[in-house]
């Protein structure tokens, strides 16, 4: 579905194509039957419509009955017309479904016979069937109004239950590869997340965010804000939009705040800087250079490389969805420019030369974390502070050391300095966190 909708909207179709609430089904029904055209679809529920003209000349296309043969180029498929097969069997196709529906084990044939039944006991369907069937009947009315503009469709299910009644709703998030040894990479830009459900649902409603947990699904609580507090974080986020390069810091800064949550050494700098080069927009991936072809040769996907491409994703649609609902519930004024889905392309990743500042962006985050870890160490007094991964800070700082810069302290060493491993990467030892806050 995502693959489809960034297609059309970098296509020639993209002023023809709207996203509408709910299932599509009825209004693809209803302007094809309007047309006398074709729906090409996966979904069977588009034969229970049916047009109420004599002469209708409608029809529906399933994807797997397509075939197409590249030597003639020539394409052959089934055509169903649910107008003519209604009439065929003298049945409203909508009544055979729901029969289908009551008892999924039946056979067509065990179908009509049931039908015959109940047209000679003279009832009707609606006096036989009574209430359930009215319900199924009503999900194949074609529905009223137009589709809205053109918005992802993970986005617009969330658009669509602004307004609803409830106490409790799940956010199912959509599937990212991932290495599902690690946490969950959706914990990056929840607090984004938050402030975009907080303008669409009322502060009572308890929410919950369905994603990856482990090898299994789980739901993470999402608290809905206060109305001052999202004013406060919306101006904030707004203010950060007008800096220079914002979308590539704000989201080196999630996916680093997310490890120093956690308690865990910062990524390797040069991931982070392929991060940094694929959200400043400073990649030029339709340029390919001698040097941009030895690093697609060099790069190879590890599984740290994979989780933070996909916090990197994580990151970007919390700011997309923030953004689509700031045009649902504010004026014009308060808009994000976010990177069309096309920029988080996976050779683009790879690919990615960075640049002068791209590194300076890098060396800014991690400095910010760095400080951070300083006011925490100097909170629990002095002594050696242990990561998530056992490893001590002084440690796990080393490799990171090159890229944040400063001076280091003259010390005196007996022998070269050990080696540590984090994440997959060999970093040198010794205590180089005290040289970066010295």
């Amino acid at each position: 579905m995502a693959a489809t909708f960034a297609a059309l909207s970098s296509s020639e179709y993209a002023g023809r194509t709207s996203t509408v609430p709910g299932e599509a089904e009825g209004y693809a029904a209803r302007d094809a039957i309007a047309a006398g055209g074709i729906v090409l679809t996966s979904d069977s529920d588009l034969l229970l419509f049916r047009g109420d003209g004599e002469a209708n000349t409608w029809g529906v296309t399933m994807f797997r009955d397509v075939e197409v043969d590249f030597t003639t180029r020539k394409i052959s498929t089934l055509l169903f017309r649910p107008d003519d097969i209604a009439k065929g069997f003298d049945l409203e196709l909508a009544f055979l479904g729901y029969l289908s529906h009551c008892d999924p084990r039946a056979s067509f044939s065990t179908i009509r016979e049931r039908c015959a039944a109940i047209a000679e006991r003279g009832k009707g369907v609606e006096g036989e069937m009574g209430r359930k069937w009215r319900e199924f009947a009503a999900g194949y009315t074609f529905p009223e109004g137009g589709g809205g503009r053109l918005v992802d469709p993970r986005i617009a299910e969330v658009l669509s239950l602004r307004g609803c009644v409830g106490r409790k709703k799940e956010m199912f998030m959509p599937m990212l590869w991932e290495d599902t040894s690690r946490a969950s990479a959706w914990d990056v830009g929840r607090e984004v997340r938050a402030l975009a459900y907080s303008l669409l649902f009322p502060a009572e409603m308890s929410l919950e965010e369905i994603s990856r947990r482990g090898h299994g699904i789980a739901g993470t609580p999402v608290g809905i804000m206060s109305g001052k507090e999202v004013k406060r974080r919306l101006h904030d986020v707004i203010s950060e939009s007008q800096e220079e390069n914002w979308l590539a810091r704000h989201t080196l800064r999630q996916i680093v705040g997310v490890f120093a949550t956690r308690k865990q050494p910062p990524p390797h700098t040069s991931i982070l800087e392929s991060c940094a080069c694929l959200m400043s927009g400073s990649n030029r991936p339709d340029i390919t250079t001698t040097a941009s072809r030895k690093k697609s040769a060099d790069v190879r996907w590890t599984w740290e490389r994979i989780q933070i491409f996909a916090m990197l994703q994580a990151a970007w649609f919390s700011l997309v969805l923030l953004s689509e609902v700031l045009k649902e519930t504010t004026d014009d004024k308060t808009r994000l420019d976010v990177l069309p889905v096309g920029t988080l392309d996976r050779r683009r990743f790879t690919d990615a030369l960075p640049g002068v500042g791209d590194r300076a962006l890098v060396r800014e985050v991690l400095a910010g974390y760095f400080e951070e870890e300083e006011v925490e160490e100097e909170g629990r007094g002095e002594g050696s502070i242990e990561t998530g991964n056992g490893i001590s800070k002084e440690e796990a700082c080393e490799g990171v050391w090159k890229a944040v810069g400063g001076r280091a302290r003259k010390e005196k060493r007996r022998g070269p300095p050990e080696k540590a491993e984090v994440g997959g990467t060999v970093i040198g030892g010794g205590n180089m966190f005290a040289a970066l806050v010295g």
